[in-house]
């Protein structure tokens, strides 16, 4: 029985998580300190189907390898999968995600590639665009698959213990 719970540990421990570029420490440090959030959309409407190859020399489906990086002055915030999906071409990609960050202003590079018909050699598609990232608000971007651009900055409506303490603290239900 030992060995048995041996195992799971140990696969538990090995088992690589998700492909984020920014380590849960850092994650940690962040949320401990003044931030707020970027919440990039992603939706590409124009993905072409995959490339032809040698075992699939007229493909109808899209790429299964498209991926987005951010990174944050610099500093890689995401590095994650995003999947085509429809019937037909063009396929398209509507995915997003949600990170916090430091307050301030920043510049937000996106990089964007596997999403369409170009040699794997074939640098990927890029956009860079000025952030303000505010305390408890997030900074909406919306990338279409060749621009990036800003939203309107909301409240951040989410729950968490540290908002429901300090509601506590001021009185408030």
């Amino acid at each position: 029985m030992r060995w048995i719970w041996f195992v799971i540990a140990a696969g538990a421990v090995f088992t690589p998580g998700c492909a984020s570029a920014m380590s849960e420490n850092r994650r940690a440090y962040i949320l401990a300190h003044p931030h707020g959030w970027v919440e990039v959309e992603v939706t590409d409407q124009n993905v072409p189907k995959a490339r032809p190859t040698k075992e699939d020399p007229n493909p109808t489906h899209p790429s299964t390898y498209c991926r987005i990086e951010i990174d944050i002055d610099e500093e890689p915030f995401l590095n994650e999968q995003v999947y085509p999906f429809g019937p037909v071409e063009p396929f398209r990609v509507e995915s997003g995600f949600r990170f916090p960050v430091p307050i301030g202003a920043a510049q937000l590079e996106l990089s964007y590639s596997g999403c369409d018909a170009l040699p794997d050699d074939a640098a990927p598609l890029k956009a860079s665009i000025p952030v303000i990232v505010y305390q408890e608000m997030v900074t909406p971007v919306h990338f279409d698959g060749t621009t990036a651009m800003t939203g309107s900055v909301y409240e951040d409506a989410v729950v968490t213990l540290e908002k429901i303490y300090n509601r506590l603290q001021q009185g408030r239900p």
